[in-house]
């Protein structure tokens, strides 16, 4: 039996390599999809295994809910900038203004906030100015081929990286940071947030040698 719908217990066989018979059911993603807790397994190789259950692991785990939203936020930074190699000035806009805005979103029901879409653009206005001042840097570059591309790539990284952990701390905050501060905030962390990006790409390495076995995963707990 894989899950026991009268309790909240999910009984995966030892063969998953994943340390230990017992997978203790910790909350729901959505209707169908579990986020599950091995027993001697970091939360890290889970959120490696199952990325979809960032929000709700981190909402659930107040202890490891800063590490699960930084890795959010690096996540979509890493994103952004593959979207943003793309040459022809202009076109990636809607997708990174579609990717920034998701994030706040997701930042939000972290910390517990219902917010509508209009809200969280309202907010990214708020830190990092209009869509034109945002994406200017990163659309000129991509004039010159090649470099230019890779350029735009890092600035659309470091600037979401950046809108990131400001909406971080706005929610850590209860939302109540003046736009001023906001604004500030964001500027700092976009400063940071190149020495942070490239600290963690060095980093990985030691993520990957923690990732758990999910081939034999029951496909009640893969989706």
């Amino acid at each position: 039996m894989l899950l026991d719908k009268a309790g909240d217990s999910v009984v995966i066989p030892a063969r998953l390599h994943m340390g230990g018979s017992g997978v203790h059911l910790l909350c729901r993603d959505a209707p169908g999809r579990l986020a599950v807790l091995v027993e001697g397994t970091s939360e890290e190789a889970i959120l490696s295994a199952a990325p979809n259950v960032a929000v709700s692991m981190a909402k659930a785990l107040p202890d490891v809910r800063e590490h699960i939203v930084n890795r959010i936020i690096r996540r979509t930074a890493g994103v952004n900038a593959l979207i943003s190699l793309e040459p022809i000035p202009g076109l990636d806009i809607p997708l990174l203004l579609a990717s920034q805005t998701r994030l706040v979103l997701r930042i939000a029901a972290v910390y517990g906030r219902s917010m509508s879409i209009s809200h969280a653009r309202e907010l990214l206005t708020t830190m990092a100015g209009s869509l034109l001042s945002r994406y200017l840097g990163m659309q000129l570059a991509k004039l010159v081929p090649g470099l230019g591309w890779l350029v735009s790539a890092a600035l659309s990284a470091v600037t979401t990286w950046g809108m990131g952990q400001a909406a971080r701390h706005y929610f850590e905050a209860g939302g109540n940071i003046q736009a001023p501060n906001l604004r500030q905030q964001y500027r700092r962390m976009r400063q940071l947030a190149p020495g942070r990006l490239l600290k963690r790409s060095a980093d990985q390495g030691k993520d990957h040698a923690t990732e758990p076995n999910t081939e034999s995963w029951p496909d009640d707990v893969k989706r």
